[in-house]
Protein backbone atom coordinates (compact mmCIF):
# COMPACT_ATOMS: atom_id res chain seq x y z
CA UNK A 1 0.00 0.00 0.00
CA UNK A 2 2.82 2.41 0.85
CA UNK A 3 4.44 1.66 -2.48
CA UNK A 4 1.28 2.64 -4.37
CA UNK A 5 0.97 5.89 -2.40
CA UNK A 6 4.64 6.69 -3.12
CA UNK A 7 4.17 6.02 -6.85
CA UNK A 8 1.08 8.25 -6.95
CA UNK A 9 2.94 11.01 -5.09
CA UNK A 10 5.88 10.84 -7.51
CA UNK A 11 3.55 10.93 -10.53
CA UNK A 12 1.69 13.90 -9.07
CA UNK A 13 4.97 15.76 -8.54
CA UNK A 14 6.09 15.00 -12.10
CA UNK A 15 2.75 16.18 -13.45
CA UNK A 16 2.96 19.40 -11.45
CA UNK A 17 6.54 20.02 -12.59
CA UNK A 18 5.56 19.45 -16.22
CA UNK A 19 2.64 21.83 -15.86
CA UNK A 20 4.87 24.56 -14.38
CA UNK A 21 7.46 24.14 -17.12
CA UNK A 22 5.04 24.23 -20.04
CA UNK A 23 2.66 26.84 -18.66
CA UNK A 24 5.50 29.30 -18.03
CA UNK A 25 6.67 29.36 -21.64
CA UNK A 26 6.37 32.54 -23.65
CA UNK A 27 5.32 32.46 -27.28
CA UNK A 28 7.94 34.75 -28.82
CA UNK A 29 5.89 34.99 -32.03
CA UNK A 30 2.99 36.67 -30.17
CA UNK A 31 3.60 40.28 -29.11
CA UNK A 32 0.89 40.13 -26.43
CA UNK A 33 2.51 37.09 -24.82
CA UNK A 34 5.91 38.81 -24.73
CA UNK A 35 4.41 42.04 -23.37
CA UNK A 36 2.50 40.17 -20.64
CA UNK A 37 5.61 38.26 -19.56
CA UNK A 38 7.68 41.46 -19.57
CA UNK A 39 5.14 43.39 -17.49
CA UNK A 40 4.84 40.51 -15.03
CA UNK A 41 8.59 40.55 -14.41
CA UNK A 42 8.64 44.34 -14.28
CA UNK A 43 5.80 44.39 -11.73
CA UNK A 44 7.75 42.01 -9.50
CA UNK A 45 10.76 44.33 -9.97
CA UNK A 46 12.84 41.51 -11.45
CA UNK A 47 14.72 43.57 -14.04
CA UNK A 48 17.22 40.77 -14.67
CA UNK A 49 14.41 38.47 -15.82
CA UNK A 50 12.53 41.26 -17.63
CA UNK A 51 15.56 42.22 -19.72
CA UNK A 52 15.40 38.97 -21.67
CA UNK A 53 12.20 40.34 -23.26
CA UNK A 54 13.83 43.69 -24.10
CA UNK A 55 15.72 44.41 -27.32
CA UNK A 56 18.91 42.34 -26.99
CA UNK A 57 21.31 45.16 -27.86
CA UNK A 58 19.75 47.54 -25.31
CA UNK A 59 18.67 45.11 -22.59
CA UNK A 60 21.57 45.57 -20.17
CA UNK A 61 21.42 49.38 -20.26
CA UNK A 62 17.63 49.27 -19.83
CA UNK A 63 17.87 46.87 -16.87
CA UNK A 64 20.48 49.02 -15.09
CA UNK A 65 18.54 52.25 -15.62
CA UNK A 66 15.21 50.70 -14.61
CA UNK A 67 16.69 49.04 -11.54
CA UNK A 68 18.02 52.43 -10.43
CA UNK A 69 14.62 54.09 -11.06
CA UNK A 70 12.76 51.43 -9.11
CA UNK A 71 15.25 51.56 -6.24
CA UNK A 72 14.90 55.34 -5.94
CA UNK A 73 11.09 55.32 -5.93
CA UNK A 74 9.34 56.34 -2.74
CA UNK A 75 6.90 53.83 -1.26
CA UNK A 76 3.77 55.57 -2.61
CA UNK A 77 5.36 55.84 -6.08
CA UNK A 78 6.24 52.16 -5.94
CA UNK A 79 2.67 51.25 -4.97
CA UNK A 80 1.30 53.33 -7.85
CA UNK A 81 3.77 51.71 -10.23
CA UNK A 82 2.65 48.22 -9.20
CA UNK A 83 -1.04 49.14 -9.34
CA UNK A 84 -0.69 50.51 -12.87
CA UNK A 85 0.31 47.08 -14.18
CA UNK A 86 -2.66 44.66 -14.24
CA UNK A 87 -2.15 41.13 -12.90
CA UNK A 88 -3.68 39.70 -16.08
CA UNK A 89 -3.21 42.32 -18.78
CA UNK A 90 -5.63 42.62 -21.67
CA UNK A 91 -3.91 44.51 -24.46
CA UNK A 92 -5.38 46.96 -26.92
CA UNK A 93 -3.35 48.00 -29.97
CA UNK A 94 -2.81 51.75 -30.22
CA UNK A 95 -1.31 53.92 -32.92
CA UNK A 96 2.36 54.86 -32.79
CA UNK A 97 3.29 58.22 -31.30
CA UNK A 98 3.69 61.05 -33.79
CA UNK A 99 7.10 61.45 -35.37
CA UNK A 100 9.46 64.03 -33.97
CA UNK A 101 10.82 66.40 -36.65
CA UNK A 102 14.17 65.11 -37.86
CA UNK A 103 13.53 61.62 -36.50
CA UNK A 104 11.84 58.87 -38.53
CA UNK A 105 8.41 57.63 -37.47
CA UNK A 106 8.42 54.51 -35.33
CA UNK A 107 7.58 51.20 -36.97
CA UNK A 108 7.09 49.52 -33.59
CA UNK A 109 3.80 48.00 -32.48
CA UNK A 110 2.30 49.62 -29.40
CA UNK A 111 0.01 47.83 -26.95
CA UNK A 112 -1.82 49.38 -24.02
CA UNK A 113 -3.28 47.79 -20.91
CA UNK A 114 -4.71 49.88 -18.12
CA UNK A 115 -2.47 52.93 -17.89
CA UNK A 116 0.61 51.19 -19.28
CA UNK A 117 1.87 51.33 -22.86
CA UNK A 118 4.51 48.95 -24.21
CA UNK A 119 6.25 49.22 -27.57
CA UNK A 120 7.32 46.03 -29.33
CA UNK A 121 9.54 45.33 -32.31
CA UNK A 122 9.81 42.14 -34.35
CA UNK A 123 13.34 40.91 -35.05
CA UNK A 124 13.85 37.72 -37.06
CA UNK A 125 10.37 36.46 -36.23
CA UNK A 126 10.61 37.11 -32.46
CA UNK A 127 9.00 40.02 -30.64
CA UNK A 128 10.94 42.12 -28.15
CA UNK A 129 9.96 45.09 -26.00
CA UNK A 130 11.39 48.29 -27.44
CA UNK A 131 9.65 50.88 -25.30
CA UNK A 132 9.07 50.36 -21.61
CA UNK A 133 6.73 52.31 -19.37
CA UNK A 134 9.52 52.66 -16.77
Amino acid sequence: MQRIVAIIAVLALLGFAGYKIFSGRVNWEDPKSVAAAFLGKLKSEDTDAAKKYYLPDKADAWADATHDKLYKMKSNENAGFKESIPDEPVFTPISAPKAIPGKPASTDTFLQTGGVTVGLRQIEGKWYVSTSPY
